[in-house]
């Protein structure tokens, strides 16, 4: 706290803190800000989480990076003259529908994983730098504190608690990220239109092309699971669970009844009434078990 202190001790009309907030009093609006920013990057550090692990894979510690990253973001943001990085102020945009592409890719690899924690600690440090370029004067910074912490507290109730309950899939993270869009839109500064009326005919070409082409993609990657087959759709606290009728599947014209837990296929059965008992998955050799987990990523849908 004692950078807030030396800072309203510089001149008694800055304020002491970053915000435009008066001694006399924090209005609701501000508050809500408060509360905004500091529970949407709770919550989405642990729907990516749960994304990681039940989407993407299950390795050991590695719930470990995201929260690493998490906290590492108030570190960076509440320094001394911390706050948003300036490129993040006019990039936002990007890095969110880059997050959507990456939650309907469900690419099970290594950069699948490095690339949801690295857009989640972006998002981390454009909430929380807003958040402190938002805090009040010295004598506000209690219920600053605390809202923020009450925030935090929200958000990680919501992911943990709320969202199992409410959502059949892993429906919170793209919610959270409009929701971030919300909140960037409303808190942040307006960079981002100050960087479409004054940046050169170039630079916002090439930029509406990125964000074209990244629509595009998330349009492309969206529309199959448009199509798919679930008959069932489950979550509790240990995941998401689907039941996908795939029809046809390989030469089997009647298709194939299959179990998915996340990204794990638990179980499947051949729909044609004659071939129910004819051995599948488990019960099968090693390369049609690998051919059937092939077959099935195409029709993952977004849980």
């Amino acid at each position: 706290m004692c950078p807030y202190k030396d800072r309203s001790a510089v001149s008694a009309n800055s304020g002491g803190g970053g915000g435009t907030h008066s001694q006399s009093g924090i209005s609701r609006s501000t508050y809500g800000k408060w509360l905004l920013l500091s529970s949407l990057p709770s919550a989405l550090l642990l729907s990516v989480t749960n994304f990681i692990t039940s989407e993407v894979g299950s390795f050991p510690l590695i719930w470990v990076a995201p929260l690493a990253l998490y906290l590492g973001s108030f570190i960076i943001t509440f320094r001394s003259n911390g706050g948003v990085p300036h490129f993040l102020k006019t990039l936002w945009p990007e890095f969110l529908l880059l997050s959507f592409a990456s939650y309907l890719s469900r690419s099970q690899s290594w950069l699948a994983v490095i690339m949801n924690v690295s857009i989640l600690f972006l998002i981390c440090l454009i909430a929380h730098g807003t958040l402190y370029e938002e805090r009040p004067p010295a004598s506000g910074l209690t219920n600053f504190y605390l809202t923020a912490a009450l925030g935090g507290w929200l958000g990680g109730a919501f992911s943990s608690l709320v969202a199992p309950q409410i959502f059949k899939g892993l429906y919170d993270y793209p919610l959270l990220l409009m929701l971030s869009a919300f909140a960037f839109w409303w808190c942040c500064d307006k960079s981002f239109l100050n960087f479409w009326t004054k940046a050169p005919f170039s630079d916002t070409a090439f930029r509406t092309s990125i964000i074209g082409v990244v629509l595009v993609l998330i349009v492309m990657l969206g529309w199959p699971s448009l199509k798919d087959n679930v008959i069932f759709r489950h979550r509790n606290f240990y995941g998401t669970y689907r039941i996908i009728d795939v029809i046809p599947f390989g030469g089997y014209r009647d298709g194939i009844r299959v179990l998915c837990h996340g990204a794990a296929v638990h179980g499947s059965q051949l729909l044609n009434p004659g071939l129910h008992k004819v051995p599948t998955s488990y019960y099968q050799a090693v390369e049609s078990q690998m051919y059937l987990k092939l077959s099935l990523r195409h029709e993952r849908s977004a849980s």
